[in-house]
């Protein structure tokens, strides 16, 4: 009789696509576990393996019984920043429920902290260290037994006496036999005729050449391990193809960091699939030519954008971020991606809080990216992530970091940018919102005529607008994930109320008084205007606006945030 393994994987709800949590989005690391078992005949004889994919807002005491009634043999858990707490209390319920039952963790979470999550979890048995397909399957023909241990490498566990052992190994062998790991989709662990509908992840390589210090992505000596090519195009074609996706997310570092004879065929099989799936990737301007650019732009982008990393303008921060990328570069290839393909938009990641850098630095660096005139702009505070460069100087007083506590250890402030500089920096991002979900105030404001920042005018709006309105008023950031969520959801569901997106408007109009070419946002007003007063259902009142000026135009006055109570929303 088989044993039973359920593998977890605990994913942030409504993200892709935004703020739905009717579509299943399938982690790929268990996925990728339970196939490498099921591709060795001896272990997929032995092992019977079922996927739990969840969302971190879960009841994590429901799911510890609905583990408990299977009664595995083991239980996996897949352990990221974002899912470390619930992995935490999830399986310490599993063990008062299932005694006997071996627990294993693996991901970047635990891979980089195997010491410190052991003494954490007591309950906890084994950790994996870095990838871990083909040591999983070791663990496995061991019948996950505790006098195997010692013998695979880069694994953490508890030896007789209860002293935490760490086994050696050698990283760069055990991500070259990554290479070989089966598909989820050809085997069918990832089932994608369940009548559900998915959210899907694609991986055509692992690593990075990039070596930034706030990344946990690349490897010490900058090696990319490439999937087989023609296991990657299978897989394009099954996802691609299938009526049953919503989503599809290239979860690469950049797959253009990988040489043209494996980027090109990738992006054309994505291209010329029958359906056309809003697709997201992160890109660098740096390794982003104009072949690229043309080829990229025929897809069915997720937001019809070009999606890059700046994090920072300040010479200091990118020169201790080991991140090397001029203003001049920035501007030429934005000049230049306009030209090849002017129907797509630019979206920008920026960090606040990293080394060498302030609260006036990061505002140069807001600054600098609105004229590179971005759809949307996208403001993280910094986390020092396990694995990466900064980790390994964390205790370093050069650099002087103040830590959150553990999952986030997200930085409150660092010798450069203080606290209170970090709390101004979030609550600009906060307010930041409020502008770019309205675009005719957006572009008003950003439009503005003379020699003044953009930034400034951008805070001279939100000036206007707290006179009117602060949803955030009260409320404290405590330099967590789970705080920055509940701020930010509940910000922007304040400002989307009818009422509230009036103000807004008003405000917009009267930090215009006087200037031209405001007519949409006199227009948004009185949009709004109407949904808060009038008895008429919002969909009757946006009809009617319609037929007066049109759908186009209706539709860029509406506030595009997508109300939800969803974490990831």
């Amino acid at each position: 009789m088989k044993k039973k393994g359920v593998i977890v994987g605990l994913s942030i709800p409504g993200i892709y696509p935004p703020g739905r949590t009717d579509v299943v989005l399938d982690t790929l690391a268990p996925a990728f576990l339970k196939s490498c078992v099921q591709s060795d005949p001896d272990l997929n004889s032995r092992y019977d393996i079922e996927i739990i994919n969840s969302t971190i807002d879960t009841d994590l005491e429901a799911l510890a019984r609905e583990i408990s009634e299977k009664n595995p043999y083991f239980v996996g858990y897949s352990v990221y920043v974002w899912n470390y707490e619930q992995m935490r209390e999830n399986s310490a319920r599993v063990r008062e429920l299932l005694p006997d039952t071996k627990l294993i963790a693996g991901g970047p979470q635990v891979s980089f902290t195997a010491e410190e999550t052991l003494l954490e979890n007591p309950q906890i048995d084994l950790v994996i260290c870095g990838e871990g397909e083909a040591r999983f399957k070791d663990v496995l023909r061991g019948d996950i037994q505790h006098e195997m241990f010692h013998t695979i490498p880069l694994v953490s566990y508890r030896d007789a006496k209860g002293e935490i052992v760490q086994t050696s190994g050698d990283m760069g062998a055990i991500r070259r036999e990554m290479t070989t790991v089966p598909s989820p989709f050809q085997n069918g662990t990832i089932n994608l005729d369940d009548g559900q509908k998915h959210s899907v992840m694609i991986e055509t390589f692992r690593g990075c050449p990039m070596r930034c210090s706030y990344c946990q992505w690349g490897d010490p000596d900058g090696t990319l391990q490439k999937f087989q090519l023609e296991q990657v195009l299978r897989d394009i074609d099954i996802v691609y193809n299938n009526p049953n996706v919503e989503f599809a997310y290239l979860v690469d570092a950049n797959l253009f960091y990988t040489p043209r004879t494996h980027w090109k065929p990738i992006v054309e099989r994505i291209r010329d699939a029958s359906r056309k799936i809003p697709t997201v990737a992160t890109l660098d301007i740096r390794a982003f030519n104009d072949e690229m650019v043309e080829l990229f732009s025929q897809l069915e982008l997720a937001f019809n954008q070009f999606h890059f990393g700046l994090q920072s303008t300040n010479p200091k921060a990118l020169d201790l971020a080991n991140r090397r990328c001029s203003d001049d570069l920035w501007l030429s290839r934005i000049k230049r991606i306009r030209e090849i393909a002017p129907q797509i938009e630019i979206s920008l990641d920026m960090i606040y809080g990293m080394p060498g850098d302030d609260y006036d630095g990061f505002m140069s660096t807001v600054d600098f990216a609105l004229k590179l005139e971005p759809t949307r702009l996208y403001m993280f505070p910094l986390q020092v992530l396990p694995g990466t460069g900064y980790w390994d100087l964390k205790d370093d007083p050069k650099y002087g970091f103040k830590l959150s506590d553990k999952p986030e250890y997200m930085a409150y402030s660092n010798a450069t940018y203080s606290e209170s500089d970090m709390r101004r920096s979030y609550e600009f991002s906060t307010w930041f919102q409020a502008l770019q979900r309205f675009y005719p105030i957006r572009d008003a404001v950003l439009s503005i005529d003379g020699d003044g920042r953009k930034v400034d005018n951008v805070k001279t709006y939100f000036e206007y607008l707290k006179q009117k309105i602060d949803p955030i008023l009260g409320m404290s950031f405590d330099f967590s994930i789970h705080s920055d969520n509940r701020i930010r959801r509940h910000f922007m569901n304040t400002m989307a109320l009818p009422k509230n997106a009036k103000l807004a408007y008003d405000a917009a109009i009267e930090m215009m008084s006087g200037k031209r070419d405001i007519d949409d946002v006199r227009l948004g007003a009185e949009f709004y205007d109407r949904l808060s007063r009038s008895g008429k259902s919002p969909e009757s009142i946006e009809e009617d606006f319609k037929g007066l000026y049109g759908a186009d135009r209706v539709d860029y006055v509406k506030c595009n945030w997508v109300n939800s109570d969803n974490l990831g929303a």
